[in-house]
């Protein structure tokens, strides 16, 4: 096949310009030409070949290998359209619905348009269709009838479709919830490489969704997800490599995936690389770029990332010590929920850091958060029954409290307790039961119990 202009292209065959048109643009016998290929592509558009007519609608509205006119862009389309080609009318129909590019938006028209493709089987047209019926987008909603088009589309292996019917089944709010079903079209999309539906199986086996629980089937999936940067594939990886779940323990690789999903925006991510600068895990430790983490988290609304930016300016770590800052970070932690920041903000008020010096509030505020489990609050509340802070003087009181904060491994109530059993404060005495209890503090970095363990074992030896 000849690409010289000496061809007569009146009596060239169509389909032959238009491939020469095409092996121009792609560069296909040496160095691309656009002006060539739409000049080749308009001679094959003028015979009426609705596949070049459509190229040269692109090509006009992209500008590339001629002057950008958008109406000769639609022009052209609405030629190849009306002459039947698919994809051509799907495209009509596209630019009917948004409006763009060609400033006219007309919903009804748009559908029309969708309908001629969907009727050749055009996926996208069908896929469209289903999400305009399934939503009721400018016409009544019709879940049956989208629902309908979604699985024609999936059908022909539309990915979108297929993760449409997959969330439709595992969400359970338009249909019957069915994990099996939700399963079977997810795993289709993941497989045609839609990164959300891969997390999404991802997440079914890393819970165990209706199925057995699969920590090394969910991280091949995040795996896949992560690789196409998708921001919770990559969280979730970033969550496995920490804690070893269907993978080894990796602190570099979970650092690794928790920052590119941090970059994208999670704000899960961004509070689990701030912890992992501030404890140099995985990363050199950095306490400006942690708090620049939490900070970046918080301003998506992160509790726990609100309640660590409040400790930075309370203690004045990182920052200049400002209480007044650090009493409105835990403010906006408390009222989304978290009981760690009432029981610091109980400390403030016992200190009279930041607000009016108040015991009573400060032991209001534990005991509301003891209550709800706070390990801390649990511990401070054992601290003024034991010392009479606000409360009597109670030490029983103080070591249930005691106890209970000790029962969630946090280690200064099991080195408070050490220190009961060996005195025998409130308790008789018992130093086996105090060695037990510093033992464990011991293992958790509390240094302090540590030396006393060490001291009593070795009195124990002489």
């Amino acid at each position: 096949m000849s690409d010289s202009f000496t061809l007569n292209h009146d009596l060239a065959n169509p389909i032959e310009l238009f491939q020469m048109g095409e092996a121009h643009f792609f560069g296909v016998s040496g160095k691309k030409d656009l002006k060539k290929a739409v000049e080749l592509w308009r001679f094959s558009a003028e015979k009426g070949y609705p596949p070049a007519q459509l190229k040269l609608s692109v090509a006009y509205h992209k500008g590339e290998g001629v002057m950008s006119d958008l109406k000769e862009s639609l022009n052209w389309l609405t030629k190849a359209a009306l002459a039947g080609l698919a994809e051509a009318e799907h495209n009509l129909g596209e630019a009917f619905f948004s409006g763009s590019p060609y400033g006219e938006k007309n919903i009804p028209v748009a559908l029309s348009w969708y309908t001629k493709a969907a009727d050749q089987g055009f996926p996208e047209a069908l896929y469209k269709k289903g999400l305009i019926y399934k939503d009721g987008l400018n016409v009544e909603k019709d879940l049956p009838k989208g629902l309908e088009f979604l699985k024609l589309a999936a059908g022909k292996g539309h990915v979108l479709a297929l993760n449409q019917l997959g969330m439709a089944y595992f969400d359970g709010d338009i249909v019957e919830k069915d994990l099996a079903q939700a399963l079977k079209y997810l795993q289709l999309a993941a497989e045609g490489g839609h990164a959300q539906s891969q997390n999404a199986v991802g997440v079914i086996y890393d819970v165990g969704m209706g199925v057995e629980q699969n920590f090394p089937l969910a991280a091949k999936y995040y795996n896949l997800a992560a690789d196409q940067g998708q921001p919770q594939a990559c969280f979730n990886l970033g969550l496995f490599y920490e804690k070893g779940k269907g993978v080894e323990i990796d602190f570099t690789l979970s650092a690794k995936y928790y920052k590119l999903a941090a970059d994208n925006g999670d704000f899960s991510a961004q509070y689990n690389l701030a912890v992992a600068y501030d404890e140099g895990r995985g990363v050199k430790k950095d306490r400006a770029q942690a708090l620049k983490y939490y900070k970046l988290s918080a301003d998506q609304g992160s509790a726990p990332a609100f309640f660590k930016l409040g400790a930075a300016y309370y203690m004045g770590d990182g920052v200049k010590q400002k209480y007044t800052m650090a009493i409105k970070y835990w403010n906006r932690a408390l009222e989304l929920g978290s009981m760690q920041a009432l029981t610091f903000l109980g400390l403030a008020s016992m200190e009279g850091h930041g607000v009016p010096k108040n015991r009573a509030h400060a032991i209001e505020c534990w005991r509301i958060a003891a209550e709800k489990g706070e390990s801390g609050a649990q511990y401070y509340l054992g601290y003024a029954y034991d010392h009479g802070l606000g409360v009597e003087k109670d030490h029983v009181e103080g070591l249930k409290y005691y106890k209970l904060s000790a029962e969630q491994n946090n280690h200064v109530a099991l080195y408070t307790l050490g220190n009961a059993y060996f005195n025998g404060r409130g308790v008789e005495k018992d130093e086996a039961q105090a060695a037990e209890y510093w033992r464990r503090a011991s293992a958790l970095g509390n240094d302090k119990a540590a030396r006393k363990l060490r001291k009593l074992e070795n009195q124990s030896s002489d």
